[in-house]
């Protein structure tokens, strides 16, 4: 297979060695475009679910994730009791429909750090009105510039 980087033409002999290269340049640059999200959104209370962002390639993938167990509600957000939230991406709550309040122990750090003493009640305010999708893996992923970007720069340290 031969790919065309720059002008400059590739002969690309063992595929599946280049496609893990690839994918994995690809998940580098993805991993730090959805930091910057994170950053950008204000996200970060600890730097916890920034450093949670992990990527990896198995079979031939490139799986995204975040080893936070709040990470769902920050990606889909939830829905309250009383109030749904909207998710700019129209994907709806998926992951966390069926836990409409975070756990406590996981909100403890971010309440400390805002003033908040009574996490309980905070908690049960997030249940009842639920929190919004604030989306930094898909506001990258989704955005065509941001991974035209991503790849273009992957592609160029992959055939290095």
């Amino acid at each position: 297979m031969i790919i065309t980087y720059q002008g400059q033409n590739y002969d690309i002999i063992n595929w599946n060695d280049f496609r893990d290269k690839l994918l994995s340049a690809i998940g580098f640059e993805l991993a730090i475009a959805i930091r910057q999200e994170i950053d950008r959104q204000g996200l970060v209370a600890t730097a916890q679910f920034r450093q949670g962002v992990h990527t990896e390639i198995q079979n031939g993938e490139l799986l995204i994730t975040n080893v936070q167990p709040y990470a769902v509600f920050v990606e889909y957000g939830s829905i309250g009791t009383e109030k749904g939230v909207t998710d700019p991406y129209g994907e709806g709550s998926r992951g966390a429909r069926e836990r409409k309040a975070p756990p406590i122990g996981e909100l403890k750090d971010w309440a400390k750090r805002r003033g908040i003493e009574n996490v309980w009640a905070l908690a049960k305010h997030i249940q009842r009105y639920g929190t919004p999708a604030f989306a930094p893996y898909r506001r990258v992923m989704y955005n065509e510039n941001k991974m035209g970007q991503i790849i273009t720069k992957a592609v160029g340290s992959a055939t290095k």
